[in-house]
């Protein structure tokens, strides 16, 4: 059966990104007038590496792609983990209303009406219908000219077992109808998630703007704390370090008060008995006044006594002296009787001498 499109041939797409469906919409009619989002032939492809290079980092699947674009396997298996498929009414341009896989219509390539994935990515022209009848409830009146050739990688028996359920699938066309029901629901879910999503990332964002603020204030205070820490036991030597000088200083002048106890108690035995000492001075001292003033006196009434024996002793030289005289001018007198008279001065002479001698 040929193949009425093979997601392959679809054009890359280059342009913008964005994960709004509305304004994905924009980015890709400007830069592809023919594109439209109910018919698969002229959508274009995202791949991978694209995608990264927009978001400037893998995509991780957490944010839904937008629908009616052909993407790499790879892409709609990140988005599909996170989510589960379920059937979906949605409304049909015609009015009437269709249910069927929430996968199937939004990766037709990949997920067949059931929800189950494709081997392959491409549509028979029978499931190009039916999807395009699903999501217009029109059936397409233009159809691929001629017939693809099956690429060498594909089995020609999966390709059968493919075109067998599809028309399994076209039995249950009736299903379809419930699905444009879902459809709504869908992008109503869709406008919710993205407004999840971009409430999510903006609160990521915050998170980790605090926990690098809260990282920096916790580092700044490990620092404080450990600059703290130095100081406090800086602080605590120097206070230890004052308290032995402190107890040293104590002790020693402990040990100084006690000696000088004893050099005081050593001294005041020095002063009393020093004491003890000039009291016997003093007392000998008197004593030895009192006996040199008795000497004194007695010593006065000797030199008393002296001095009158001294006076008497004068007075008889003198006396002696003027019989001296008067006898030497009667010796001039009577030179005579020199020779007897001589020897009459000389007893008178020599008894006066005597009885000096004897009064003194």
């Amino acid at each position: 059966m040929a193949r009425e499109v093979d997601q392959a041939h679809l054009p890359e797409y280059t342009g913008k990104f964005s994960f709004d469906p509305k304004l994905m919409l924009e980015f890709i009619k400007a830069i592809k007038p023919d594109y439209d989002s109910t018919d698969p032939k002229t959508w274009p492809l995202i791949s991978s590496a694209y995608l990264e290079k927009e978001l400037q980092r893998p995509y991780t699947g957490i944010l839904m792609l937008p629908p009616f674009i052909a993407y790499e396997r790879s892409l709609v298996d990140l988005c599909v983990a996170n989510r589960e498929d379920s059937d979906f009414e949605f409304a049909c341009e015609d009015g009437t209303t269709m249910v069927r896989s929430r996968f199937h219509h939004h990766f037709p390539f990949v997920y067949n009406q059931h929800g189950h994935k494709r081997k392959f990515e491409y549509m028979h022209a029978d499931h190009y219908t039916s999807w395009v009848f699903g999501v217009t409830g029109k059936v397409p009146t233009t159809r691929t000219k001629g017939k693809d050739t099956p690429s060498a990688s594909i089995n020609p028996f999966d390709e059968i077992l493919e075109l067998i359920q599809d028309a399994q699938d076209a039995q249950k066309q009736g299903e379809v109808t419930s699905l444009k029901v879902e459809l709504g629901n869908a992008h109503k879910d869709l406008d919710e998630s993205k407004q999840r999503a971009a409430a999510a990332e903006e609160h990521q964002r915050l998170l980790e703007k605090e926990l690098a603020h809260e990282r920096r204030r916790v580092e700044s205070l490990i620092q404080s704390n450990k600059t703290l820490k130095v100081d406090m036991q800086k602080s605590l030597k120097d206070e230890r370090d004052k308290r032995e000088r402190a107890e040293q200083e104590l002790e020693d002048a402990e040990c100084l008060v006690v000696a000088n106890t004893v050099r005081i108690e050593e001294l005041e035995k020095n002063l009393m008995k020093r004491d003890r000492e000039l009291t016997e001075v003093k007392t000998t001292l008197s004593r030895d006044i009192k006996t040199s003033e008795q000497a004194s006196e007695k010593a006065k009434l000797d030199l008393n006594d002296k001095e009158k024996n001294l006076q008497a002793a004068k007075q008889m030289v003198a006396t002696l002296q003027a019989q001296m005289l008067t006898i030497r001018s009667e010796l001039k007198k009577g030179q005579g009787n020199g020779g007897q008279k001589r020897r009459a001065e000389s007893d008178v002479s020599g008894s006066q001498s005597k009885k000096v001698k004897t009064e003194q």
